[in-house]
């Protein structure tokens, strides 16, 4: 009973992201986390790469484009320009490749919702960002 409940739950918050029109539009970055869990960093390190994480991303504004172009504002250090997004509709994931680049992906990204706010996971990183849509 407890494993088809979660399994419903975990269904319907990959839903709530399944069409283009809820992606789609501009995401402000309230927060920025690092999960730890397996992390081997010294409490020195990890503190101040969570400082680094959230001098970066707080406050930058991820805009996915109706055309599906995608721009971070303001532009992150060494993030490349023409960039382009797709859903996968299959994993859930949220692509942001290259456009010129034969789809060299910069990152990809889960988007959930729990306790009411949307959370962007970006996948083969520990960052986690809370988001709200603007």
């Amino acid at each position: 009973m407890t494993k088809t409940f979660l399994a419903l739950v975990l269904l319907t918050t990959l839903l709530s992201f399944t069409n283009l029109e809820t992606i789609t539009g501009k995401w402000k970055i309230d927060q920025a986390t690092l999960s730890t869990t397996g992390s081997k960093l010294s409490p020195e390190q990890t503190a101040m790469t969570v400082k680094m994480v959230k001098k970066l991303f707080v406050n930058t504004v991820f805009d996915f484009k109706a055309d599906h172009s995608f721009t971070a504002t303001p532009g992150l250090p060494s993030m490349p320009k023409n960039l382009k997004w797709e859903y996968n509709a299959a994993t859930g994931f949220i692509s942001v490749y290259e456009a010129n680049a034969g789809k060299s992906r910069v990152m990809e990204i889960i988007a959930s919702e729990k306790n009411g706010k949307v959370i962007f996971k970006m996948q083969e990183t520990p960052l986690v960002l809370d988001v709200h849509k603007l």
